[in-house]
């Protein structure tokens, strides 16, 4: 605002009031809103819907039962679909009227000049579209996302909207035809497309996938069936076969930078905190919901030693990544921490989502994760750490916190303090004999951190 000119006064005026109707707007419809509608809402984000959809599909499979949905993509879904419709939508689900009337008048008046070589010619006038970087643009995706969930939700059908990215989960094959013939219908009803080259169709059986390959019909083309796909930065398996696909390739790549790292002309404090925030979040995003292999958490851990003290034969990785530096986690409790921190987000929006994800991961006893929970328990067996069925998990010492009611920051310090205690208890180098290294007093004394 402080470079705010004559000219662009009322375009922040604009963005002003637009921020304060869809902060108020956003927070009623957080409250009853259900967990499946996310895009724009406080809280609430793609990993809440992705980490639901993945714990169905991994209770579907456990139990041997059939499960398959769809997933659509609309073609530029702020530009095509129409204002009265949306405006409606919008009005019967509490918006005051006279603030969708004055955004609906305001965007009927706006005129485009279309140029060609320099020249201008006469000013089009629309009714559909609006503008992607306004507020209530948003609130007007909400409101069609609402309509999508709605118009298909019934006792066999669970949809999933999050901005214009529809979806929904279903247990029977002729629930999965009448939903595709519905959500036509609501698509039309607002002058939305799907493109049906970006959307597929997915099922845990393979019965229930030739059923779509043989009942449902697309226009311009045949339909499409995956049993691995990469949605939204996530990658999801209608499978047991979890292989890590992209996210091998997104190690691989985190290991590049921080060779690239080891070379820069900074203090070693510096380069740690670069290698846990640059790092870390891309090589460890999915590692909530697809499980990583201890090898690649060895190799990133090398990695990062060979960076802050050099390429040493007798250097200890685990040391190195958990005692030389104040901001720099393991990579291991990198991950620990990651899947805590979404099931503590996950209770926020869907307690009993949550719930049943720590009971499944307290009584799963395979030895392949094939999901968020059998995930979380794998990664819990390598350290020896037990998770009870409140949520509470306890570590050496007796050292404990609950994932699904104490605060991120709690348990962020838990699990810290839980690897510390297991490095140093099973720290077998020669040389340390009956004596425990003190980590936090390592960091104060050789390295200067408080």
């Amino acid at each position: 605002m402080h470079d705010a000119r004559p000219v662009t006064i009322l375009s922040c005026l604009y963005r002003l009031f637009g921020k304060m109707v869809f902060k108020t707007i956003a927070s009623s419809w957080r409250n009853v809103f259900p967990p499946a509608i996310s895009g724009g809402l406080p809280g609430r984000g793609v990993k809440e819907i992705a980490y639901v959809q993945k714990r169905f599909i991994e209770d579907s499979l456990c139990r041997g039962q059939t499960c398959g949905g769809y997933s659509l993509d609309l073609i530029k879904a702020y530009n095509t679909f129409g204002r009265f419709a949306v405006a409606r939508v919008m009005i019967q689900l509490g918006v005051p009227d006279v603030v969708v009337t004055s955004w609906i008048i305001s965007l009927d008046r706006m005129v485009r000049y279309p140029t060609l070589n320099g020249s201008v010619s006469r000013g089009i006038f629309s009714t559909t579209g609006v503008p992607e970087g306004c507020s209530i643009s948003v609130l007007a995706m909400l409101a069609t996302s609402a309509f999508f969930y709605f118009g298909l939700q019934n006792s066999h059908i669970f949809p999933f909207a999050y901005a214009d990215n529809w979806s929904w989960l279903t247990k029977q094959q002729r629930a999965h035809l009448v939903a595709f013939d519905d959500v036509k219908r609501l698509t039309n009803a607002l002058r939305l497309q799907i493109d049906h080259a970006k959307s597929w169709h997915w099922g845990t059986t393979k019965e229930f996938r030739k059923f779509c390959a043989d009942n449902l019909p697309v226009e311009n083309g045949s339909v499409v069936i995956k049993t691995v796909v990469k949605d939204l930065g996530e990658v999801v398996h209608y499978n047991k076969s979890m292989s890590l696909g992209f996210v091998k390739e997104k190690i691989a790549e985190s290991i590049s930078r921080i060779g690239r790292v080891e070379n820069l002309p900074c203090s070693l404090q510096k380069k740690a905190l670069f290698i846990q925030t640059a790092v870390y979040p891309m090589a460890f995003y999915s590692a909530d919901t697809v499980y990583i292999g201890q090898v690649h958490s060895t190799a990133v851990r090398r990695a990062i030693t060979h960076a802050l003290v050099g390429n040493w034969h007798n250097a200890s990785p685990f040391i190195a990544c958990v005692g030389i530096a104040k901001f720099l986690q393991d990579p291991f409790v990198f991950v620990l921490c990651h899947c805590a921190r979404t099931v503590r987000r996950l209770s926020n929006v869907d307690q009993a989502c949550a719930q049943s994800t720590v009971q499944f991961a307290v009584q799963y006893e395979g030895c392949r994760p094939y999901g968020p929970a059998s995930t979380l328990r794998g990664y819990l067996n390598h350290v020896g750490w037990t998770l009870s069925d409140d949520g509470t998990l306890t570590g050496p010492e007796l050292l404990h916190c609950n994932i699904l009611r104490d605060s991120t920051k709690k348990i962020r310090n838990c699990i810290a303090m839980m690897w510390e205690c297991h490095i140093i208890t099973s720290m077998t180098r020669k040389g340390v004999g009956n004596f425990f290294v003190d980590l936090k007093l390592s960091r104060k004394v050789f390295f200067g951190t408080r």
